[in-house]
């Protein structure tokens, strides 16, 4: 297990080590308590090579996403259960920051949420390979983080969560954001759309985590949104993004736009405009010098349709590296 700290937070090599250690046997501790636990085999190892031959979102990918995607490739090959575990793939999927970011963010929960209700929105699924680095509340930096994105969301738009008809997540990672808006708003949509590569590792984690008839897989074969599911959609299926337009209540981008390509950005910015969503919340990193590897990490160009909530500093950050950027769409020109 490899940990990037953040600049700005100072830990020395021995409690890397120990932060390690604490991690492995916590992580060892929640995979004995649900050893018994049974998983879905969902790998459609030809579906996958249909995938990759059609390269239809190729024009999608950057290289650095390239790079993962292939190694994913690999690991769907060999039907792996695991991925969760691999360290290469744990870099590109969850956050490895020693703890630095939940010592400012669990505080922040505590005062958002009753304590009753976080420990059951925390409590990660009972996912093989999956990292436990709190043993308070049996989950992972990146649940921490990606609940706390959710309630700061919450908070400055002004609008529960719970009560959302429809978001659409662009770039779901392994699934964790959309099995933390599934507990807070069971009869909500939520739709994530993402390389078709990540659709299936999502559909692994998150037909696991909860029943097999809360996600759709939507297809050539299965062209259609399910209202009150889990959707998961192709980034290059056109058709489904642009019924979606005006239909959306959040427009929800967690360092996963900023990590696109120009073309993609260009794309959701200028054509879909966030599909003309009543909320976009949008998290990026601004680099003193621009990251080669991730050249868009920028603030999002909005259009006059929107009027920004937020734009600052995320307020668990350290070295002025994370921001948030909150939107509200104008109705017929006025806020």
């Amino acid at each position: 297990m490899k940990i990037y700290p953040p600049k700005g937070f100072d830990m020395s090599d021995a409690t890397k080590l120990q932060f390690v250690t604490y991690v492995e046997k916590l992580t060892a501790s929640f995979a004995r308590k649900h050893a018994e636990q049974q998983y879905t085999k969902v790998f459609d190892i030809h579906a996958y090579a249909r995938v990759r031959e059609s390269m239809r979102s190729q024009r999608f990918v950057t290289q650095m996403w390239d790079e993962n995607l292939e190694y994913l490739g690999q690991m769907i090959g060999e039907d792996s259960t695991f991925i969760l575990s691999d360290e290469r793939l744990q870099f590109a999927f969850n956050l490895s920051a020693g703890g630095a970011f939940a010592l400012r963010e669990i505080p922040y929960l505590r005062g958002q949420v009753n304590e009753e209700a976080l420990t059951e929105l925390l409590e990660e699924p009972p996912f093989p390979g999956q990292t436990i680095s709190n043993d308070e509340y049996q989950c992972s930096e990146t649940r921490i983080h990606h609940l706390t994105h959710l309630m700061f969301a919450q908070e400055v738009m002004e609008v529960p969560i719970s009560t959302l008809q429809t978001t659409v997540e662009f770039g779901g990672g392994y699934g964790s954001m959309a099995s933390l808006m599934r507990k807070i708003n069971p009869n909500g949509t939520h739709i994530i759309v993402d390389l078709p590569e990540m659709n299936l590792v999502q559909t692994f984690f998150l037909n696991n985590a909860f029943e097999s008839n809360s996600v759709n897989l939507v297809s050539e074969a299965n062209p259609e949104i399910a209202t009150g599911k889990i959707n998961l959609v192709a980034v290059d299926n056109d058709k489904i993004l642009c019924g979606l337009n005006g239909k959306v209540d959040l427009f929800l981008a967690t360092y996963s736009l900023s990590e696109a390509n120009e073309f993609t950005m260009d794309l959701f910015e200028k054509e879909y405009r966030f599909l003309e969503a009543d909320y976009v919340f949008y998290a990026y990193r601004k680099y003193a010098n621009i990251n080669p590897r991730q050249p868009q990490s920028r603030e999002l160009m909005l259009t006059a349709d929107y009027s920004t909530v937020f734009h600052g500093a995320s307020f668990w950050t350290y070295a002025n590296e994370n921001y948030y950027q909150v939107a509200r769409r104008k109705i017929d020109g006025t806020e």
